[in-house]
């Protein structure tokens, strides 16, 4: 289940997922480390650590992103 209805949809692994690649379609090389998503996502008020890895594994799942420490790529 992607959403579920008892968690707030800004939090959820779709919604983090877009904010996440829509960061990282705006870097010049495609690239961010951990920290920099962390920074972006505290914009839209998304604070805590576990949306943020959720989102991370469900780009990761669907093959968006690739991770080769300590940057976190967009997929071609």
């Amino acid at each position: 289940m992607l959403v579920s209805k008892d968690e707030p949809l800004q939090t959820s692994m779709p919604n983090v997922g877009f904010l996440v690649l829509r960061y990282l379609e705006r870097q010049p090389d495609k690239r961010a480390t951990l920290g920099c998503i962390a920074k972006e996502l505290r914009k839209y008020d998304v604070t805590h650590y576990r949306p943020l890895i959720f989102g991370l594994v469900f780009l990761h799942s669907v093959d968006a992103i690739s991770f080769e420490a300590p940057y976190f790529y967009l997929t071609p």
